[in-house]
Order: structure tokens, then C-alpha cells, then sequence
């Protein structure tokens, strides 16, 4: 009996945070809309451009056909990488959490940053760029051309490829 009265407590407590719950939005929701947005847009078309190139998209590697998960091992491939881990930066709500993640640092329009873009994450990379952008950031970008299983490791549409791919189009 005393196992069900707590229950009921319990279950009464849950029911009165979800009856009470007050949806907030954060201040920087706009901007970080608008980065999620730009990498969604980045995304499709760096999809759309290794498929142009007929770099096939392994769909044992990539089931939600991204585009942005490479090979296995190539002749660029510099070390082991996880390919969960990979998987897991191609949601573009990646740089909606890199602006929230720039607002907390008090970084602001105008300001200067520096980051280094590893070929093992191009869709990490391409977050960060696309919170930059969003928030009016400018900086130096230092790219590698190596990457570890499963990153921008295709010689035919290495990151820096990417990098220029989008900033041409």
C-alpha cells in the first residue's frame, strides 16, 4: 500500500509540472532559427554537388542519405573516427546549439573568432560557420584537408572543397 501511495504522489507531482509548464523561448531563438536554417540549406547542397560529382552515398553508413558521412577508409583518412559521432552532427539544429553556445560566451555582431575546421566533422564545421554567419561574426577559419573515418575523407570532395563549394554558390 505504501509503494502505490507513493506512486500516486509521484504521478500527481509529474501531472502538476506538466499541467504548469510555461513554454519559454530563448532571446537568441531567431538567430538561432537562422543558422539552423543556413547548415540545412549548406547541407542540401553539398548533397546535391557530391552527387553531381558521382560520389556515391553508402547507404549503410548514411540510412538518412545526407550526403555528409564519407567512406570508410580512403587515402586521405588520417585516423579512426566514429561514425555514430559523425552521424550524430548531421541534425542542422547543430548550429542552432553552437549560436546558444556563442550567446552564453557574450559573443556579439561584429565580433572576432577563430576556429579550426578538422575534415572529420564537415557538418560540424559547417555548423559553426552557419552560427557565425547568423550572428554577424567574422573570423579565421584554419581547415584540414585529412580526415578520420567516416569525415570529409573523399579525395574527389575534401572539406576544403566543401568550404569552397559554398562559398562560391
Amino acid at each position: 500500500p505504501w509503494l502505490l501511495a507513493l506512486f500516486a504522489v509521484l504521478l500527481a507531482g509529474v501531472l502538476l509540472l506538466e499541467c504548469t509548464k510555461v513554454p519559454a523561448e530563448k532571446a537568441a531563438a531567431p538567430l538561432m532559427r537562422n543558422a539552423a536554417a543556413r547548415a540545412e540549406a549548406a547541407f542540401e547542397s553539398l548533397k546535391a554537388e557530391r552527387l553531381r560529382r558521382g560520389l556515391p552515398i553508402r547507404i549503410a553508413d548514411d540510412p538518412n542519405e545526407t550526403g555528409m558521412i564519407g567512406d570508410p577508409f580512403t587515402g586521405i583518412t588520417t585516423t579512426l573516427g566514429s561514425l555514430e559521432s559523425k552521424r550524430s552532427t548531421t541534425n542542422p539544429n547543430l548550429a542552432a546549439a553552437i549560436v546558444d553556445m556563442f550567446v552564453t560566451l557574450g559573443l556579439q555582431e561584429g565580433d572576432r573568432v577563430a576556429v579550426n575546421l578538422s575534415g572529420s566533422f564537415p557538418c560540424a564545421n559547417i555548423a559553426v560557420l552557419c552560427a557565425m554567419d547568423a550572428m554577424g561574426l567574422s573570423g579565421v577559419a584554419i581547415p584540414s584537408i585529412g580526415a578520420s573515418t567516416y569525415g570529409a575523407n573523399l579525395p574527389e570532395f575534401t572539406y576544403p572543397d566543401m568550404e569552397a563549394y559554398l562559398a562560391s554558390n
